[in-house]
């Protein structure tokens, strides 16, 4: 599996979410939208296959 080397404030711009709410992702919180989350995965998964 291929390590990214992304920061979390580029992973944030990718995922099109702020820095903000990536933390308040990382730290489960309940408020966050189900978009956020998407929008994170699919950054993530893009940045896999690169």
């Amino acid at each position: 599996m291929k390590r990214s080397k992304l920061t979390a404030i580029q992973f944030a711009e990718r995922s099109a979410i702020e820095k903000v709410k990536l933390r308040k992702i990382e730290r489960g919180d309940p408020g966050v939208s189900m978009g956020a989350y998407f929008n994170m995965l699919k950054a993530r998964w893009n940045s896999i296959s690169e």
